[in-house]
């Protein structure tokens, strides 16, 4: 190192290197003027601003909620509420546990200081709504891309979203079971859910007793007349 790279000298004139270049600054004044201004434009920073569930909630009617989501508004609340219920509120994160810490009503210390980081960078938390909003588009049909746009997340973000949420907070079995064989030797319950197909159809899906959508399914030909089966 030569003697223009540094000097420890208090009061002298020292260089500093900015933009591959060596600057001549005052060592002492002119270093606090820098770390001031540096901690001005800190103070004038506009950080992101996340949206929140409701807004997006909000621009949609119950008919559009319906055929965006593949369930009505009420419906999606509940689901929310049962994942909740099942994985708890620190791990689902709700639109209103979030709105508790920014209001400093909640004792989770740790997550307040983490989400106040988070509303510094990314622009907090992504609620528990979000997320499972996210998922129920994609399974209905939505595309990674236009999903991170609308949610304001990264591309590969919504796909990991998406995963944790199906492996962790649906495929549970302390949040829903499913035997398909005791379901099949159940008739009660297939008439119910027969029922409520046809309800759901105005009549024009009757004795269903299952549904997978957009999925290609390879059958066999039914061995009775057809006039009494009806395929959809």
């Amino acid at each position: 190192m030569t003697d223009s790279d540094s000097s420890e000298t208090m009061g002298e004139t020292v260089p500093r290197q900015e933009m591959g270049r060596y600057v001549p600054v005052q060592e002492n004044e002119d270093n606090d003027n820098y770390d001031e201004s540096r901690r001005m434009l800190a103070r004038k920073r506009r950080y992101k601003e996340r949206k929140g569930w409701m807004i997006f909630g909000k621009k949609l009617n119950d008919n559009q909620f319906l055929r965006y989501f593949r369930m009505p508004r009420d419906c999606f609340d509940q689901l929310c509420q049962r994942i909740e219920a099942n994985v708890g509120s620190l791990v689902f994160k709700s639109e209103q546990f979030l709105q508790d810490l920014n209001d400093d009503k909640t004792r989770h210390k740790t997550t307040k200081k983490m989400n106040t980081a988070h509303l510094q960078s990314t622009g907090g938390f992504i609620s528990g709504e979000i997320k499972v909003a996210i998922t129920l588009r994609l399974l209905a049909g939505g595309t990674y891309m236009d999903l991170a746009l609308l949610y304001e997340v990264s591309f590969s973000y919504s796909y990991s979203i998406f995963h944790y949420v199906i492996n962790n907070w649906i495929n549970d079995e302390k949040f829903v079971s499913i035997n398909g064989d005791q379901y099949l030797k159940d008739d009660a319950l297939m008439s119910k859910v027969a029922n409520d197909f046809a309800i759901g159809s105005n009549g024009l899906i009757k004795g269903a007793i299952g549904a997978i959508d957009g999925w290609l399914v390879r059958i066999k030909k039914p061995k009775v007349d057809i006039d009494q089966v009806r395929l959809t």
